[in-house]
């Protein structure tokens, strides 16, 4: 992609018109191409991480999105290593709270700043809900969640909730 746009952006035209007749040539629209484009500025052990899927590429482009600074290439370098250790450091359920802070905060957002976001979303995430057991199916419940290993009554129910819906979604 970079030596394509870079063919068409030294004969003369804009960036706009370079980007154009790059994705043309790729036969991609011109958003596929600029995030491929954008992609180019990673640092070579994290675009090895998107070639092996260990990092969506959705996550990659928001990085660089939000950190990469060609004025300040290798602070932004090790900014982009440092952005992207934090992302994995989150399991894949939490990955779009990442997401969303990387693109709420910005490049001077420190790592902390991050973490609260996430956290804050995280738990605005989470739905308490209220049950009431007869008390005749109470040792019944807590029976059923033992056998699969659960400790306490409310990740049993947790759980129990959890399979029905599912089995219903199925």
């Amino acid at each position: 992609m970079e030596r394509i746009y870079r063919k068409y952006s030294g004969s003369g035209f804009t960036a706009k018109e370079a980007l154009e007749k790059a994705a043309k040539y790729l036969g991609v629209t011109v958003d596929t191409a600029m995030k491929y484009y954008s992609l180019v500025a990673l640092p070579e052990d994290i675009k090895e991480m998107v070639d092996k899927a260990s990092i969506p590429e959705t996550i990659a482009v928001e990085i660089v999105r939000n950190t990469y600074d060609a004025s300040r290439f290798e602070q932004s370098q090790e900014a982009m290593r440092e952005r992207t250790s934090w992302v994995l450091s989150f399991g894949r359920d939490q990955r779009d709270h990442t997401i969303e802070a990387l693109a709420q905060l910005g490049s001077k957002a420190s790592i902390a700043d991050l973490n609260n976001y996430v956290e804050e979303r995280m738990e605005e995430s989470k739905l308490t809900v209220q049950y009431t057991i007869p008390v005749e199916l109470h040792s019944v419940l807590l029976k059923w969640g033992k056998e699969r290993g659960l400790k306490d009554e409310s990740t049993i129910v947790s759980f129990m909730i959890t399979e029905v819906l599912n089995k219903g979604a199925r």
